[in-house]
C-alpha cells in the first residue's frame, strides 16, 4: 500500500512510500537508498530480500513492477527529478549518509559526535571528488568509513575485500556478512539468512500478493539481475503509466 511521507521521513525527492505487506512484514518500508536482493524469480513475481535492523525480511514483488535501469540512465524521460547517482561508489555513499541522519532521528544513545561529522566529511569530500575524472577512489576506505559509521547505528556491515566490495551474487550471503566477523562487532546480531529454497518453496505454495500496485527499482551495476544484491531503491515505478512517481 502506498503511504504518504512526512517532511522528516523524504529521501531525495519522493512523496510516497512503499510499504509491503507481505507475509507479516508491515513495519517494512522501502525507500530510496534501500538495497533489494532478489532471491529468486517465480512464475509472475520474485521472491525478495531486505536487510531491515538486525535481520532479513522476505516478500514478494510483481515481475511487472519492476525496472532495470542501468547505473547513469535516466529512470525515466517523463520525471526528471528522480534522484540516482552515476557511480555506483557515490550512491554507496548516499545511501549510507542517509540511513545515518535516519537513525540519529530514532538514536537514544550517546554518539560519538565529533567522529561521525569526521566521517559524514570525508565521505562528501570522496563523492564530489569522484566527480572528477582523474581521481582514483580507494574502495576499502570508503567501506571503511562507512561500515565505521554504520557500526553507530547497528546498521548493516559491507564486505570488502583486495579493493573490492564482495559480490553476493556469487557467494552465500550469511556467509559474506559474516567473512569479516572479527572486525565486525555487529555481524553476531545479524540474524542468519533462511533457507533461500526452502523459502523459495514455501512461498511458490502461496498465491503471489495481489495488492501490490507499484514499486520503484534501480541498479547499482548494468549485470544485476535475479540473485545479484545491487538492487537499489532510487525511485518509484508507476506500473500502470510507465513513469515515475516523486
Amino acid at each position: 500500500m502506498w503511504q504518504k511521507t512526512s517532511p522528516s521521513e523524504k529521501i531525495g525527492t519522493v512523496n510516497y512510500k512503499w510499504v509491503p505487506t507481505y507475509p507479516q512484514n508491515t513495519d517494512l518500508v522501502l525507500e530510496i537508498g534501500t538495497r533489494i536482493y532478489l532471491a529468486s524469480k517465480n512464475i509472475g513475481w520474485y521472491h525478495a530480500v531486505v536487510k531491515h535492523r538486525s535481520s532479513y525480511m522476505h516478500f514478494t514483488i510483481p515481475c511487472s513492477y519492476v525496472k532495470i535501469i542501468p547505473p547513469g540512465e535516466k529512470p525515466s524521460k517523463k520525471n526528471k527529478y528522480v534522484y540516482y547517482e552515476k557511480n555506483i561508489h557515490c550512491q554507496l555513499i548516499y545511501s549510507a549518509l542517509n540511513e545515518w541522519v535516519n537513525s540519529l532521528k530514532n538514536s537514544i544513545t550517546d554518539l560519538p559526535i565529533n567522529r561521525l561529522v569526521y566521517l559524514v566529511t570525508e565521505l562528501m569530500n570522496t563523492r564530489n571528488n569522484i566527480k572528477d575524472p582523474y581521481f582514483e577512489p580507494n574502495i576499502t576506505e570508503i567501506v571503511n568509513q562507512i561500515n565505521e559509521g554504520n557500526r553507530m547505528f547497528s546498521l548493516e556491515y559491507i564486505p570488502v575485500y583486495n579493493n573490492q566490495i564482495l559480490d553476493i551474487a556469487t557467494a552465500d550471503l550469511v556467509q559474506i556478512f559474516e567473512s569479516h566477523s572479527d572486525d565486525n562487532p555487529i555481524s553476531s546480531a545479524v540474524k542468519p539468512l533462511r533457507d533461500a529454497s526452502r523459502k523459495t518453496d514455501n512461498l511458490v505454495s502461496k498465491k503471489p500478493v495481489e495488492n501490490y500496485h507499484h514499486l520503484y527499482v534501480s541498479l547499482r551495476s548494468a549485470s544485476c539481475g535475479v540473485n545479484d544484491p545491487t538492487l537499489w531503491v532510487c525511485g518509484i515505478y508507476d506500473a500502470d503509466n510507465d513513469t515515475y512517481i516523486t
